[in-house]
């Protein structure tokens, strides 16, 4: 990791957890007060920030540590008084390390070689200005692209990039995955993006997209897994939402926090003075667990979508709102264990809701899904091979142990399958012989290998909560 001075005029930062009043809603904390900030990425570990928006503002283009360490130095090399040139929302995502994406890898947009026959818009792999892809001419003309990961699956794990008019998948070769586009009439442009849980029943493992327009109500779109093209989910969104955050029921957090917003001025368009990284704890998630966080640029409120169409003030921050994260939980680093290992052992909490573990439209208690691990699957029963290796597996995941990208998109898929095909549980008999239940055991084989730490290297459930 290369690590950079940055100029003494930026280095004016201050953490603390002071209380905002709000108008209504939840108060944030100030987490720090700095100068401007617009993208952001939280982990267990280190939240991150990009800076300056325009270069009229003083300090180096980069990536900043909260704390003041400079991550990375981004290409700085705008020119002129036009906004369109001296300006970029520097969006950025921290990969999690599914999917192929090296974990702790942040992919950040910028515009390099301004000014030349070779200037483009592309996506970064910091540190080290590597460039990851190149974005399409006219992707993103006004130096804005939201960058973000798929953590569910359901997209391939892609690492997705909204413009002016679409969301391009990139996989980690930097291919395409799919190009989603979306006409609609006005100055409209693509905003956040984000793919929901497969436990979202609304819209299981969805990607919803947000969409602003200065000058009327905002849009959000979305598109269900395997779906053509996108489809509108609420077309009377505030009119600039920045982002779209999935709230789970257990957050991770950093430094007692697990939603951080950047709060680049006190709703002073072009003046980031104050400014300020939000936080909110667990706690004050936790009511609004399964709904959508969609913060307002325009008005700095943060909604809170229980439904399209249906939401409530969650923050009135009275800033002027851009990148937004709820904090990604650290790659597990345990030792995956067999499905005979979680008879006999506790599952974890986090697999629960209200004490019920829900697959599509079936709940199970733990003592519901020890009694399925132990039911030998009669004549074939493809439903209980299934899932005794996926139950195993869900259960190493939230347990801590290192994910492989075959055994996490093995749980996704058959966590689809199941919602997917509404009446059967756990307990339903599909014959193995039928398409069904073939597909059903070849799941099952690759969840066995995952389970088994097939090409781990360590030994069976160490390193385990």
């Amino acid at each position: 990791m290369n690590i950079f001075r940055m100029r003494s005029s930026f280095v004016a930062l201050s953490i603390a957890a002071v209380s905002v009043c709000t108008a209504a809603g939840t108060s944030p904390a100030v987490f720090a007060t700095l100068p401007g900030p617009v993208g952001i990425s939280a982990t267990t570990t280190n939240v991150l920030y990009t800076h300056p928006f325009c270069e009229t503002v003083a300090g180096t283009r980069a990536i900043t540590a909260l704390g003041g360490s400079p991550f990375s130095v981004l290409p700085d090399q705008f020119q002129g008084t036009d906004q369109n040139v001296t300006c970029a929302e520097n969006y950025l995502a921290t990969s999690p390390g599914l999917g192929g994406f090296p974990a702790g890898a942040t992919y950040v947009f910028a515009v390099v070689n301004q000014g030349t026959s070779s200037e483009a818009r592309v996506i970064l792999r910091e540190p080290g200005n590597t460039i990851f892809a190149t974005l399409p001419p006219g992707f993103a003309p006004v130096n804005h692209a939201y960058v973000s990961f798929d953590t569910v699956g359901t997209f391939g794990f892609a690492l997705l990039v909204t413009g002016q008019s679409g969301v391009i998948g990139y996989n980690s070769s930097g291919g395409v995955l799919f190009n989603y586009t979306f006409s609609l009439p006005g100055a409209y442009a693509f905003e956040g993006a984000t793919v929901v849980p497969l436990s979202y029943g609304a819209c299981p493992g969805c990607v919803f997209i947000t969409v602003s327009n200065p000058s009327a109500a905002g849009v959000i779109l979305y598109a269900a897994p395997g779906a053509s093209s996108l489809s509108v989910w609420d077309a009377n969104a505030p009119k600039e939402p920045e982002s779209i955050q999935f709230v789970p029921a257990h957050p991770c957090s950093y430094n007692g926090y697990s939603y951080f917003v950047s709060g680049y001025s006190a709703l002073n368009p072009g003046n980031p003075t104050p400014s300020a990284i939000l936080a909110y704890t667990p706690a004050q998630l936790a009511p609004y667990a399964g709904q959508l966080l969609v913060p307002d640029e325009y008005t700095g409120i943060i909604w809170a979508y229980s439904g399209p169409n249906t939401r409530t003030i969650f923050s009135d921050t009275g800033y002027q709102l851009e990148g937004a994260q709820i904090v990604e939980c650290s790659p597990g680093t345990g030792c995956p264990a067999t499905q005979g290992y979680w008879k006999h052992h506790t599952f974890p909490s986090s697999m629960f809701v209200g004490g019920k573990f829900t697959l599509g439209t079936f709940s199970y208690t733990a003592s519901d899904l020890v009694n399925v691990l132990n039911s030998p699957p009669k004549q074939g029963d493809a439903t209980l091979i299934l899932a005794h290796q996926l139950i195993a597996a869900i259960a190493n995941v939230n347990a801590g142990a290192q994910v492989t990208s075959a055994g996490a998109t093995a749980i996704a898929q058959a966590e689809l399958l199941f919602i997917n095909n509404p009446s059967i549980s756990f307990t339903t008999y599909v014959s193995a012989s039928s398409t069904l239940g073939s597909q059903m055991v070849a799941l099952s084989n690759t969840l066995d290998n995952y389970n088994s730490a097939v090409g781990l290297n360590c030994s069976e459930g160490s390193g385990l909560h």
